[in-house]
């Protein structure tokens, strides 16, 4: 998993790939951008993470990402103040669809999420 926190001007303020317990059985590169490579060197567990995020949010702290309620329940993490895309942008089918994160920003940017990471790989 890849965890990268920016402040509200946008600038990094942390970022880490964290190894998970499990054996991963598929990287799934094309839509997760996240190579083997990139996390066989990483020592960092999913109890870093927890302190690492618990010791940079208060409870007003805004947490804003597309599909946030699934990696708050992936870090075993709650928090009360957050705004998930995929929420903040119905799928026009209503629930239980939802549009993935490449869909909206092909609709609402010129950009897609893993655009430049996949160009390097």
């Amino acid at each position: 998993m890849h965890v990268m926190v920016v402040d509200t001007d946008v600038h990094v303020v942390h970022d880490t790939f964290m190894k998970p317990d499990n054996m991963i059985v598929d990287y799934n590169i094309r839509f997760l951008c996240v190579p083997e490579a990139d996390l066989a060197d990483t020592s960092v567990t999913l109890h870093d993470i927890q302190a690492i995020l618990l010791s940079m949010c208060i409870a007003n702290t805004i947490l804003i990402r597309h599909s946030l309620q699934s990696d708050l329940l992936a870090l075993k993490v709650i928090h009360s103040t957050i705004v998930d895309m995929s929420v903040l942008f119905p799928h026009h089918l209503g629930l239980p669809c939802k549009w993935s994160l490449w869909n909206l920003m092909a609709t609402t940017s010129d950009r897609y999420p893993g655009q430049c990471r996949l160009a390097q790989l």
